[in-house]
């Protein structure tokens, strides 16, 4: 990623450009902009460029129409070097896409750096990771969630056997339930 592409973006994050005049100053083809924009993350990815991991969410989010970009959402969270992966599953549960549940599965497995640098890092990212599947809610994610429910890992266990009750009972009830959680 350019120095200029990166101040493009910080100037547009700062209210200084539009994301019309940002887009016209993107150093590639709209026409083509997955390739393109599938070229930056990769760089981003080899150097392991946190900041660039920023930027390339800003273009990834700025520049999304229908989803058509999920497949480089999977690609950031699956590195253990950066920070956003709260945002990134967050993003991951709100696009609901089946082709989430693998990689959702993989990294609730994996311990990130930046997770375990605070108390409650990891547990949150693994109840986030359960809040996802549920809310796919496709027969691969229920089913995923069952395998999870297994887990030698006692989070991950406990989060996904609170997933699995949330599926079997009245969601009005929900409040009420006493399944431990992942920080009891």
């Amino acid at each position: 990623m350019t120095e200029e592409l990166r101040q493009n973006i910080i100037d547009f994050q700062l209210g200084k450009l539009s994301k019309e005049e940002l887009t016209l100053r993107l150093p590639f083809n709209m026409e083509k902009k997955h390739e393109n924009l599938e070229i930056l993350i990769d760089g981003v990815i080899e150097s392991k460029d946190s900041e660039g991991v920023e930027f390339g969410l800003t273009l990834i989010w700025l520049l999304e129409e229908n989803k058509e970009f999920t497949d480089l959402i999977h690609k950031i969270i699956l590195q253990p070097w950066h920070s956003r992966y709260e945002d990134l599953i967050h993003d991951i549960q709100r696009r609901k896409e089946n082709t989430s549940v693998p990689i959702i599965k993989e990294v609730i497995q994996q311990k990130f750096d930046f997770l375990e640098s605070y108390e409650t890092g990891t547990g949150q990212f693994i109840s986030q990771c359960g809040y996802a599947l549920f809310s796919i809610g496709t027969d691969d994610a229920i089913n995923t969630i069952t395998e999870l429910s297994n887990s030698d890992n006692e989070m991950i266990k406990r989060e996904m056997n609170y997933q699995l009750k949330r599926l079997a009972k009245n969601p009005d009830t929900e409040d009420s339930d006493k399944t431990p959680r992942w920080w009891t």
